[in-house]
């Protein structure tokens, strides 16, 4: 199964709660979602758009459409990934390419996926297999 690795810049952050404030005083970590547009590079090139229900900064989750090309073809497909902090840093969970969200040049892509946040940058590892070209 082919690996990439492909550095990745967040280019927008629309964040909005999520808990009713009509609804009296929150307990816990607030509840938000967040719109989040990244420009991926390298292995994988293209941009996202990606939705997210967090809480406070303890856990997320997402789901992501990728318009790019990666392994010289190009399309779109959708990942879905998640973290949590606890009281450490983030435990990235393995994400997945969503079964049969590929288009294009991309249909039929499947895989998983893991981001990474560190001393060297954002960054995401994509383990993918497509069927063969036609």
């Amino acid at each position: 199964m082919p690996e990439i690795t492909a550095a990745f810049q967040i280019t927008r952050w629309d964040q909005t709660p999520a808990d009713n404030p009509a609804d009296g005083p929150v307990a816990g970590p607030a509840l938000a979602r967040a719109q989040v547009d990244k420009t991926y590079t390298g292995d994988l090139a293209g941009t996202s758009v990606a939705h997210l229900v967090m809480a406070g900064e303890i856990a997320y989750s997402a789901v992501e459409r990728v318009t790019g090309r990666l392994g010289g073809r190009t399309g779109t497909f959708v990942l879905a990934h998640g973290a949590v902090t606890g009281s450490g840093p983030a435990d990235f969970s393995p994400g997945v390419v969503v079964p049969g969200t590929g288009t294009g040049e991309l249909a039929g892509l499947t895989g998983t996926v893991e981001f990474r946040h560190d001393d060297a940058g954002a960054r995401v590892v994509l383990r993918y297999e497509l069927a063969p070209s036609e």
